[in-house]
């Protein structure tokens, strides 16, 4: 341990000084409430549509992932059999109807 230096001691109350408790903790235990008991903090103000709205625009689905197929060059979902000719990693998956 270098000079001046001394080691952290944990006291009553997450104190670094041994033996001294917070006036909220010593207010605490006077009353007989365990410390783990005190309330959440509470916002001040409500927030605003508009800032809720602002805050979730990041909230949203991914857009999908489209590609082109390389036999009929159509757009299809990657690792999906293509919905226009049915083939797929080269060879024909799915027989598709012709439409009349």
């Amino acid at each position: 341990m270098r000079a001046g230096t001394r080691p952290a001691v944990e006291g009553v109350g997450g104190s670094r000084r041994p033996g001294v408790m917070s006036a909220l903790v010593r207010s605490l235990v006077d009353d007989g409430i365990r410390t783990h008991e005190v309330e959440m903090a509470v916002p001040k103000r409500r927030h605003s549509k508009t800032r809720k709205r602002k805050r979730r625009t990041h909230h949203k689905a991914p857009a999908i992932a489209l590609q082109a197929c390389a036999r009929c060059g159509d757009p299809k979902r990657p690792h999906h059999v293509c919905p226009t000719c049915g083939y797929y990693a080269g060879r024909q998956r799915v027989t598709v109807a012709e439409d009349v």
